[in-house]
């Protein structure tokens, strides 16, 4: 679980470089969600407080002449924001004073940090101010006694959580900018992994998983990600990652289908693109006695699947070219409307079966054509491939009444169907993993394959 250490400083005004010190520090231990400690202190700065600033904070020099020095609250500090990230209003500012005020106690303070004065102004988008008084106010929440440190950090607190509900906890954790590491353990990590076909997650400090990937060869992979040249995304990997663990799959095909698996089970912040699943398919259904192709949601589907689509608009963009590519009617593959008088009969894209204008037999055959360029998603196949990590086995997957399994078995034993079947650890995600499965089909040589049949 991620945890956030929400500050707020005071200071003595003017800048660091004109030696201001902090008067007052708030800490705030939030985990997005529920507050789960609270620290406040006075800080004696050791110089004294410029008048317009303590008429602005009502922190007196009287005030802090008996409060501890930082140096005396240092470890309890150093303890709150261990393992945390650093949250504040214009983070900047407040990380600056703390990390200066830990370097004078000789301590190399480094840590995450995220600000919510940043993130408010890319998700609230539409304020005019994003002070964090005019900001409190748009969203409705109470700000009593603004410029003390612990108001104005239980504030920020606040802003956090809406944050979090508004857009979920990991898109808000996109928004971290990751410590600077001084010796990235780059050769460490990679010296770790196999050259072979697998799946590999990169965790943070904090033992989350941030990112999951695949490759047939691991170590090569990891190496892009960690080659210096590489900006952007990489880059922010590069700071975020703390370790990488993997496991070898034995074959690009497994490792496909896994990687999907585990972007869906732990919805890594950096694998936005795999967390969608497919949700719609094309099937074939009989629309005024003729075939006809019909665009359904997969969990609706009760008929044999023709192809899977992560949305409605490209399943319909791909019937619409399916159904040009073949001139079959657009009315009955559901993408028109029934009409006398038809656009697409007209212009010679469609021959006009519903008009009459050609032979129920010819539309079928023509149909039938277009039906043969897919494959069937519902036929129960068992795939034996080659594993590269062992010369003596096989990486075998499944498809048993649509849904996916995989196992490992010794070479001699692959006539033991019942074996096979009863071994196998079924996948979670039916559709994506549908789709890998049909596209090795198309394009890879398998060692071996075998057609169950109904009675496996």
């Amino acid at each position: 679980m991620s945890l956030f250490a929400v500050v707020d400083v005071e200071t003595t005004g003017g800048s660091l470089e004109q030696g201001s010190r902090i008067t007052e520090i708030a800490v705030v231990v939030h985990d997005g969600y529920l507050v789960h400690e609270k620290f406040s202190s006075l800080v004696n700065p050791g110089i004294p407080i410029p008048p317009f600033i303590s008429k602005l904070t009502g922190i007196t020099d009287e005030m802090v002449a008996s409060a501890p020095a930082f140096t005396e609250i240092a470890p309890q500090l150093q303890e709150l924001f261990t393992d945390k990230i650093f949250v504040a209003h214009n983070v900047s500012y407040d990380l600056s004073y703390v990390s200066a005020e830990f370097s004078r106690c000789g301590i190399d303070f480094t840590t995450d940090k995220l600000c919510t004065c940043q993130v408010s102004r890319s998700i609230f988008k539409g304020f005019g101010s994003y002070s964090l008084s005019a900001l409190t106010k748009n969203l409705g929440i109470t700000l009593n006694g603004h410029h003390r440190a612990l108001n104005d950090a239980l504030a920020a607190s606040e802003i956090l959580k809406m944050l979090v509900d508004y857009q979920g906890l990991q898109e808000i954790l996109m928004h971290r900018s990751p410590q600077e590491k001084k010796n990235f353990r780059a050769a460490e990590l990679l010296n770790k992994l196999p050259e072979k076909a697998g799946v590999y997650f990169f965790t943070d400090s904090n033992k989350e998983i941030f990112y999951v990937g695949m490759s047939k060869n691991i170590r090569k992979r990891v190496a892009r990600h960690l080659s210096v040249s590489r900006s952007g995304k990489s880059k922010k990997m590069q700071l975020m990652l703390d370790d990488i663990s993997f496991y070898e799959t034995g074959c690009e095909l497994l490792a496909c289908i896994i990687e999907s698996e585990e972007i869906k089970n732990y919805q890594p912040y950096f694998n936005r693109a795999g967390k969608r699943d497919i949700q719609y398919c094309l099937t074939k259904l009989t629309n005024k006695n003729l075939p006809a192709y019909h665009i359904t949601e997969v969990e609706n589907c009760i008929t044999p699947i023709l192809k899977m689509f992560k949305s409605r608009q490209s399943a319909e963009e791909f019937l619409d070219k399916h159904t040009e590519k073949y001139q079959l009617c657009r009315c009955l593959n559901g993408l028109d409307k029934f009409s006398s008088s038809c656009f697409y009969t007209q212009i010679k894209k469609c021959n006009g079966v519903i008009q009459k204008k050609e032979s129920e037999q010819e539309y079928e055959t023509r149909f039938q054509k277009s039906l043969s360029s897919f494959h069937s998603y519902n036929e129960d196949i068992m795939l034996f491939l080659e594993n590269d990590y062992s010369a003596d086995e096989y990486v075998v997957l499944a498809r048993k009444n649509r849904s996916i399994g995989y196992t490992f078995v010794r070479k001699n034993q692959t006539e033991q169907t019942d074996l096979i079947l009863s071994r196998l650890t079924m996948l979670k995600s039916f559709s994506d993993a549908n789709i890998f499965f049909e596209s090795y089909l198309k394009r890879k040589k398998y060692a071996k394959i075998q057609t169950l049949n109904s009675n496996c």
